[in-house]
């Protein structure tokens, strides 16, 4: 019976996954996991290692070819390395921003000192006047 899931570890040597609706299975039971990963479809034999209440279940790859273990290690391969280039864009955002964020702190600090000089200067005229 085919069940709809989401992976969501993966290694050379099995997966965890994720099933979308109820589905409860035991521990020991032979399954098949089909999946794309990098426009490269892969369908493995697996064991159900674990299974718990919130749909996840932990798989075991068995009889795995060695050609197809090298096809899943260099699409892994190229997987971390576009996830590396996210990290590392969004950490250069994530600067830029912080570089930003302190000079917009000084400029509205600067602002805000100038109002608060003008109060002052006001204040005081008015003093000498009065």
């Amino acid at each position: 019976m085919p069940v709809k899931a989401r992976i969501v570890d993966l290694s050379l040597t099995g997966c965890r996954v994720r099933a979308y609706d109820r589905f409860s299975i035991k521990a020991g039971r032979a399954i098949e996991i089909t999946f794309k990963a990098n426009g490269i479809d892969f369908r493995f034999n697996g064991i159900v290692q674990w299974s718990d209440e919130h749909n996840y279940l932990g798989i075991r790859f068995v009889n795995i070819a060695d050609r197809r273990k090298k096809d899943l290690a260099e699409v892994m391969k190229e997987m971390a390395a576009d996830a590396a280039a996210r990290a590392a864009t969004l950490n250069t955002l994530l600067v830029e921003l912080h570089v930003m964020e302190p000079a917009h702190e000084e400029a509205e600090e600067t602002a805000v000192k100038q109002l608060v000089g003008a109060d002052v200067e006001q204040a005081a005229e008015a003093s000498d006047r009065g």
